[in-house]
């Protein structure tokens, strides 16, 4: 038996049971946690790793009493890292249990300190936790690791391993910035309320507007947008550099992110076009990949877009998983052609001015940023993210269950063109762009008083800490420098990117298991030398010439009654089916 409290939302406090320690509370995972629920029993794929470079005035600061007071400040205000997935028994459900108990105490393994000779060692340590057995489990989903140096006694590193179901990009920004606050304040002298805390880590779907509609109107919204999604899949089967790059940007009133994804189009381009030369590349692979459409997609903040009191009681800066999925696509690989100018191969490769002009190269950023505000304007914007998801979910545990089977065939060899049904939707590669780190971590610890995320003015109103120590770690922290590692889903390839200190920094993730390392690091090089080439040389600030707009066809709903009567006969025989299954 369980009974519900009015602020909980979907958690549930359980009844007392022998042994239990205070109270306990548990609520089901929503589509997007069990997608990578899943995926992290898969081996670990998808856990996080923040790292943070930290410069002290005093080493006391790190001290073991120190963080293991911060790191319960930090479990008790979120309670998920304090947490533990727990399957049902005869049942498909997952939960999330939270015990009160554990969040004042620190666990086995949560925390680690290490001592090491320099910062080769920490990348090192890093690859080591991505690549060797997993450090996470369902009943540990986050672990911290405290990394003092020894050629520089006033730098430490902070390594906060999470399990992706529970956080993502934002998110992680936002614990590290809180558990640095925390490390160099004075104590709260009373613990967060536990319900208020459990009532913003909410799932994503629990926190969607549309659920204040009637039910009828809810599933027509989900059967519009499934059938809207089947239509759209069909169709698609160093510093002063960094401020010109982003000047150039803003020149062109284009967004990096998308920009970025161009690039990587045509570094694609340049590697298959030196891979044919080579003989590397059959014909038929070659004319196949010379007309093939390019879809990427990649993770996307959809905070903003949830119930708007959550949103505005701190759901921008919850630790939670509050990310949907972009689908976008660009027209075939550019390719050099006679009317290109004189073709320029001296490294193997067409030359970007062959293959792309800045004009071009513009012209398809603006079509993935029309894409993207049409997608994000969409009324079934949040329907569309989840049907986005659901696949994902069934694939994740598809994978885990072969896994858990016994061992698979390492080598299975590539899959040539002729095995491959022409049309077929492939995804070049995933990835998204974070944009300016310095907006979620600032540099200096502890925070002004008067800071809004500082921890010094909250009101707390429950029972003092079960074990409270004596602040004595006076001192000042500098945030050197942060990023984000994570081990990737199999077959994935993620290409990200994010700014902090005025600099900008490129995210590259692959699955070593299914891609050839060295021609990754060939299209990443590439990469580089696109965003270069088009974003940071002066070239970029040459006028544009003008591209010539043909006129297109009517796509209103008024011009198209044909489409109407399609779309409005498609839309209730999918309700009909969905209705007849539930």
């Amino acid at each position: 038996m369980e009974s519900r409290m009015p602020n909980l939302g979907t958690w549930s406090i359980r009844d007392a049971s022998q042994g239990q320690r205070g109270r306990v509370f548990s609520r089901p995972l929503g589509v997007t946690e069990l997608c990578f629920f899943w995926a992290g029993e898969f081996s670990g794929t998808a856990d996080t790793i923040q790292q943070a470079e930290l410069q002290a005035t005093s080493a006391e600061v790190f001290s073991a009493t120190n963080v293991r007071r911060a790191w319960i400040s930090l479990k008790q205000t979120f309670p998920l890292l304090g947490s533990r997935a727990e399957r049902g028994i005869g049942t498909k459900d997952v939960l999330f249990v939270v015990e009160e108990a554990r969040l004042s105490e620190v666990a086995t393994k949560e925390i680690h300190h290490r001592a090491v000779t320099s910062a080769n060692d920490v990348s090192s340590i890093i690859d080591e936790l991505i690549q060797g057995p997993r450090q996470l489990a369902s009943d540990l989903p986050a672990r911290l690791y405290i990394l003092n140096r020894k050629d520089s006694s006033d730098r430490f590193h902070i390594l906060l391993h999470v399990a992706h179901l529970i956080t993502d990009g934002l998110a992680n920004a936002t614990v590290l910035r809180v558990f640095l606050d925390y490390l160099t304040s004075p104590p709260f002298k009373q613990a967060p309320n536990l319900e208020s805390r459990l009532g913003m880590a909410m799932a994503t779907e629990s926190l969607h507007p549309s659920l204040a509609l009637s039910v009828p109107r809810q599933r027509w919204r989900r059967a519009i947008a499934w059938v809207l999604t089947g239509i759209k899949m069909q169709k698609t089967q160093a510093g002063n550099i960094t401020k010109q790059i982003i000047a150039n940007c803003r020149l062109h009133k284009v967004t990096f992110g998308n920009a970025l994804l161009v690039c990587g189009q045509v570094a694609l381009s340049r590697v298959l076009h030196r891979q044919y030369a080579l003989g590397n590349l059959s014909r038929d692979e070659w004319m196949r990949r010379r007309k093939e459409p390019y879809h990427v997609g990649g993770p996307l903040n959809i905070r903003p877009f949830l119930d708007a009191n959550w949103f505005k009681n701190g759901g921008a800066s919850e630790l939670a998983l509050n990310i949907g999925i972009f689908m976008y696509s660009l027209p075939f690989l550019p390719l050099a052609g006679a009317d290109t100018g004189p073709m320029d191969i001296s490294d193997g490769a067409p030359s970007f001015a062959n293959l792309l002009s800045l004009g071009r190269f513009i012209h398809r950023t603006n079509i993935l940023q029309r894409q993207a505000e049409a997608f994000l304007k969409h009324p079934l914007f949040l329907d569309f993210v989840s049907l986005y998801i659901a696949p994902n979910l069934q694939h994740n545990k598809d994978v885990f269950e072969k896994w858990s089977e016994g061992p698979c065939v390492s080598d299975i060899g590539g899959v040539g063109a002729e095995k491959q049904p022409d049309g077929s939707l492939v995804f070049a590669h995933g990835g998204s762009s974070m944009g300016n780190m310095d907006l979620l971590l600032p540099c200096r610890y502890p925070l002004a008083p008067n800071h809004p995320w500082s921890s010094q003015p909250k009101d707390h109103t429950e029972p003092p800490l079960a074990k409270s120590d004596s602040f004595s770690a006076s001192g000042i922290v500098h945030l050197v420098s942060s990023d984000l590692r994570l081990r990737c889903r199999p077959g994935e390839i993620y290409l990200g990117a994010s700014t902090s200190n005025g600099k900008l920094h490129l995210k590259f993730f692959w699955d070593g298991n299914v891609f050839n390392d060295e021609i990754v690091k060939e299209w990443l090089a590439e990469v580089k030398s696109a965003i270069l080439w088009y974003l940071a040389d002066d070239v970029a600030f040459k006028p544009i010439p003008v591209l010539p707009v043909y006129p297109r066809p009517s796509h209103t709903w008024a011009a198209r009654p044909i489409f109407i009567i399609l779309f409005v006969l498609s839309a209730i025989i999918s309700l009909t089916y969905h209705i007849y299954l539930s």
